[in-house]
């Protein structure tokens, strides 16, 4: 046992760090068991550290949200010491130092004896041959200074060496050997011939790597815990951002699972629909023979040039509507295709509200629209329903054209279909068959308000489109081209809510690493005493860099609950404003998840970079003086 012995100011902490290797600003050479540490740099004097020197520090720097065994255990971490063999060890040298039923409590609750015991036996767990104690009993009684000094005393009779820095005369007379310093300079010494045998000394090199990793990612979920409510209230500021991005991914997705099933489902129409600039007048038979050469015989599935006419007036039992009063689409009548196994959109079981599907080419009747029913119920104060109408017969005021004037003409039938126009509007109709003979037997003239071509391959649809529209008297266009146009749009939305949530995102990095700086503040002395007793500075930032990572981590999981709520909400709206809409709008995707989880990944870098600059410049002879 050795003392180094002197007033306030002469020297004893400079040379008490210089020999642990703290310090390495200095003139001259420290030479340890033959080895010189002179020429040592700072991550080689952590390793020295780490195998050979244990500290006991007056002010104990014990880490308060830690209980007694974790504290003690602290030094293991560093040499993968864990398990039951990590649990043997910190309960033999607490039992050394008469702490081991305090093993589970918290360091707050001891007193200054028992403290300074618990740093004592935090300096033995790695069973270092050097103890350095500064000031060990400068803040305890008589009787804990007694205890203290005979446990360091007990100490060198099992081979360690300890070094203790006081100015008490009382501690000095305890130690073999005395240095007497005085403003730096060694005045005298007495050196004691004792000489024991070394302990086994931990070869730290030869632990594994991963079981140290493992031992600081334990003591930064014991940190992160230590501060659950302010870790808690940042996760879920930062996760307002990744819930934005969240919702953003999965409402792209939800929007085109929903146009694909829609497509597929043949509510959509795969067929393109060329019409004629106005300037050029009706299409004609002869525009239909052009269209079908352009588009070539080969590539064609089914097309259809349907007759269009028009209704002035309606008369359904007694009463009649005039043009005056229609307001929908339903003022026009349009053919049926001559192929009743073609899916068009106004031919399913979700828009047919009353009568049956379009399946005989041959039926004679009228298909109105809901509107039309609308219109008719509000012009006559009635409350017909739907399926009243069907078999109703009504008398139709039809124009027309006999090439040279317009033609007015009277038809009875009766109606057979109701069409939901509530979402889309559809015209009236009527069967190919019937319609081309109402015309032929009224010396009308035919009027083909658009062709519809369905493609063997849809997929060519925009090659084809575009194709027609090089002879610019004809503009052709799919429901799936414009459905492609709206996937687009949705995915530069998409793309821009992103964008915007990224912004957050931005707020939330500096938030994190805000709160990370001010902790690396906050234990400064924490890292001083982690540094003195071997942690590199590496080591120090993966602890900080995994509270980083696990506030991250707690904002991606309140994200994924807020934007699964929030998504299931809106699903839920959407479906209540729009039946037809029977997919999901918003949908978590695997690859939003993955995304995301990336993200937070680069968020916790991010902000980690100004908190391990702080602690690779801090000097820890400073830090452990820090307050």
């Amino acid at each position: 046992m050795a003392a180094i012995f002197g007033p306030s100011g002469g020297g004893k902490s400079s040379l008490m760090n210089i020999i642990s290797g703290l310090d390495y600003d200095y003139e001259g050479e420290v030479i340890f068991n033959g080895e010189k540490l002179t020429d040592k740099k700072a991550k080689q004097l952590s390793d020295f550290r780490k195998k050979h020197i244990g500290f006991v520090f007056q002010n104990f720097n014990l880490i308060n949200h830690m209980d007694v065994f974790d504290n003690v255990k602290i030094p293991l971490s560093l040499i993968g010491v864990r398990g039951k063999e990590a649990e043997n060890r910190v309960n033999k040298v607490l039992e050394q130092v008469g702490m081991l039923d305090y093993a589970h409590k918290n360091v707050t609750q001891l007193s200054g004896g028992q403290k300074q015991r618990v740093a004592i036996a935090r300096a033995l767990v790695n069973n270092p041959n050097t103890i350095i104690a500064d000031e060990p009993t400068g803040s305890l009684d008589s009787q804990s200074q007694e205890i203290i000094l005979n446990i360091l005393k007990q100490l060198t009779k099992k081979g360690k060496t300890v070094i203790i820095v006081t100015h008490n005369p009382e501690v000095r007379d305890y130690a073999d050997s005395v240095y007497n310093l005085r403003d730096g300079q060694l005045e005298n010494e007495i050196i004691s011939q004792q000489q024991v045998e070394n302990d086994t000394v931990v070869d730290s090199d030869r632990i594994k790597f991963k079981t140290v990793k493992l031992g600081l990612i334990k003591m930064a979920v014991a940190n992160f815990r230590q501060r659950l409510g302010r870790n808690i209230v940042v996760a879920f500021a930062t996760a307002i951002g990744v819930t934005g991005i969240l919702l953003s991914l999965g409402l792209g997705v939800g929007i085109t699972h929903w146009i694909n099933k829609t497509v597929d489902s043949g509510n959509v129409q795969t067929a393109i629909q060329v019409t004629k600039e106005n300037k050029y007048g009706n299409i004609t038979q002869q525009d239909v023979t052009t269209i079908e050469k352009k588009v070539g015989k080969s590539k064609i599935k089914y097309l259809e040039a349907p007759l269009a006419l028009m209704m002035s007036e309606i008369e359904l039992d007694g009463h009649k509507i005039s043009g005056e009063k229609f307001s929908g689409a339903y003022a026009n009548i349009v053919s049926l295709p001559k192929d009743s196994k073609i899916k068009y959109s106004s031919n399913t079981k979700e828009t047919v509200k009353s009568g049956k599907l379009y399946t005989d080419v041959n039926e004679k009747g009228l298909t109105v629209t809901t509107s039309f029913l609308k219109d008719y119920n509000k012009e006559l104060a009635t409350k017909i329903k739907a399926k009243e109408l069907i078999g109703k017969k009504v008398t139709l005021t039809l124009l027309g054209s006999d090439g040279d004037n317009e033609k007015t003409i009277n038809y009875q039938t009766e109606i057979v279909r109701i069409l939901d126009d509530s979402n889309q509007e559809h015209n009236s109709a009527m069967s190919s068959q019937q319609m081309s003979k109402i015309i032929t037997d009224n010396h009308m003239t035919k009027i083909i308000p658009y062709i519809i071509i369905d493609l063997k391959n849809p997929k060519e649809n925009n090659q084809i489109s575009t194709k027609i529209q090089s002879e610019e008297k004809y503009i052709a266009f799919s429901q799936t081209g414009i459905l492609e146009i709206i996937g687009k749009f949705v995915q530069i939305i998409r793309g821009l809510l992103v964008f915007m949530s990224s912004q957050a995102v931005v707020v939330a990095i500096i938030m994190i690493s805000v709160m990370i700086y001010i902790s690396v503040i906050e234990r400064t002395r924490e890292i001083g005493v982690l540094e003195a007793i071997g942690f590199k500075p590496n080591a120090i930032n993966i602890i900080f860099f995994v509270e980083a990572l696990l506030i991250a981590m707690t904002s991606l999981f309140i994200s994924i609950i807020l934007s699964t709520v929030i998504g299931m909400i809106g699903n839920v709206v959407v479906r209540s404003y729009s039946h037809d809409i029977t997919a999901k709008v918003y949908q978590t995707s695997l690859f939003s998840l993955v995304a995301v989880v990336g993200l937070v990944i680069v968020m916790t870098l991010l902000a980690s970079l100004a908190p391990t600059r702080k602690i690779a410049k801090l000097n820890p002879i400073e830090a452990l003086r820090y307050e």
